[in-house]
Order: structure tokens, then sequence, then C-alpha cells
């Protein structure tokens, strides 16, 4: 008999990834307690281009509970799937819920900011993104413009540096 590990190592194989959509969720819903395997089962249909399927896992796993790690991505991920659905309202506010318990955690921050283009804030997505290039990067060449590159995140109208 195989282990469900096994089985999806030979789906992938086969590049067969309606296959491992099904055989994850069949497992989802027989461990619908369990929230490891919800998210697991979620990014994996994520991972697939299966956002739809995705979703109520996603949110299944949050439900249930998962440890902090999980959860910062659970986040993160559900809040990507539902903008690539298209759902950018659900989309920010799922985005904005993590980043209220994890403040830090970039990703959310990206993800906002690329939701926010989509709905046409982008003064607010591009001062997100501009804030996240200053506060990430090592490059010389860009911390040389450090003063200017803050003060047009909040000005992005204005042209004096």
């Amino acid at each position: 008999m195989l282990t469900f590990l096994q089985k999806l190592e030979i789906i992938e194989s086969e590049n067969a990834p309606e296959k491992a959509v099904q055989l994850v969720s069949d497992l989802a819903k027989e461990h619908p307690k369990d929230s490891d395997i919800q998210f697991q089962a979620a990014i994996c249909c994520d991972r697939l281009g299966f956002e739809s399927k995705a979703v109520p896992l996603y949110e299944k796993a949050i439900q249930l509970g998962l440890p902090e790690h999980q959860l910062q991505i659970a986040y993160a991920n559900l809040g990507s799937s539902l903008r690539v659905l298209r759902r950018y309202r659900e989309a920010l506010r799922c985005l904005e819920n993590g980043l209220e318990r994890f403040p830090d955690f970039r990703p959310l921050i990206i993800f906002k900011a690329i939701t926010l283009y989509n709905l046409q804030e982008n003064n607010q997505a591009v001062q997100l993104l501009l804030h996240q290039l200053i506060e990430t990067t090592s490059r010389r060449d860009i911390q040389y413009y450090e003063k200017s590159l803050r003060y047009y995140a909040d000005h992005l109208d204005t042209s004096k540096s």
C-alpha cells in the first residue's frame, strides 16, 4: 500500500496537477480538524494554480489555528490567492488582518502593495514598495539615495529632493 507522499510523488511525476489537487483535497476532507493538513493541502493547490480550491483550505486552517510560523504564511498565501481570483477587497482585508498580527512579515506588505495597485491605490502601493526597498536593500547605490527615497515615498506627487 502506497503512502500519501508516495502517491503524490507518482502523480507529480506524471505531471497531473488535477490528480494531485484531488488527492490533497480528499486528504483534507478525511482530516477536517487538522489545521496542518488543511494548510499543506492549500499550499499544494495554490502552487499548482488552483487558487479557488486553496482559498477555503487556507481559511479553514487559519480558523482551526496554526503555529505562528505557518499562520503568517497562511495569511500571505490566502491574501495572494484572493488577489489572483480578483477578490481584491477580501485580499486587502486578509492581508491587513495578517499585518495586525505580523507587522514585520514582509511578504504580507508586498502582497498588500500589489493588491493596492489592483484597487487603483497607486500612491499607497508605491509608498509601501519604496519603504520595503529602503529597509531591505544592501546595495550602496540605492542606500546613497535613501534620504530622497524616504521623502518621495511620502510625497510621490512632488519633485523636491
